[in-house]
């Protein structure tokens, strides 16, 4: 039994790092601007890893705005910096129901091509102008489904 326990040890590093191999090859096809955005939201996480270890202050997040045209990159921009980002801030036995990123657009269609969400469905918000107030037990249930929340992508 104990050997079994090492082999799948070695098959989950192994898999990890061919993931790894892959996400640095798809960083290196990005031109020098989208790898300047990607650059940016490595630095954070790793900043914010080591504030949260106690190392330093929190690190003041990033404010960026990706535009461009149909077909410029704006989606495989945004693929490659969230998985770089979980990949610095996700440990391996962090609940994937607390997510560290939520990435969220306007419309369905929008959030599909990212592989996100709506915005109302993102934050379990309902739609319409209608305020409703939560009560305790779901404010502090969605507060702790969010507890590990540091990234919106809108």
């Amino acid at each position: 039994m104990p050997m079994m326990k090492a082999l799948l040890k070695i098959q989950i590093t192994w898999i990890e790092l061919g993931n790894l191999n892959e996400l640095a090859e798809r960083t290196r096809k990005l031109d020098p601007e989208q790898r300047q955005v990607v650059d940016i939201g490595i630095k954070y996480a790793k900043d914010l890893v080591k504030s949260l270890s106690g190392h330093c202050e929190p690190p003041e997040p990033p404010l960026l705005i990706i535009q461009g045209g149909a077909g410029s990159g704006k989606s495989t921009v945004i693929g490659v910096l969230t998985d770089w980002m979980e990949h610095f801030l996700r440990k391996s036995a962090d609940d994937p129901n607390h997510p560290y990123i939520i990435k969220a657009a306007y419309t369905g269609s929008a959030a599909v091509i990212i592989s996100g969400q709506t915005l109302h469905s993102a934050f379990k918000m309902p739609f319409g102008n209608k305020f409703e107030r939560f009560s305790n037990e779901e404010r502090d249930r969605r507060r702790e489904m969010l507890q590990n929340l540091k990234v919106v992508i809108i």
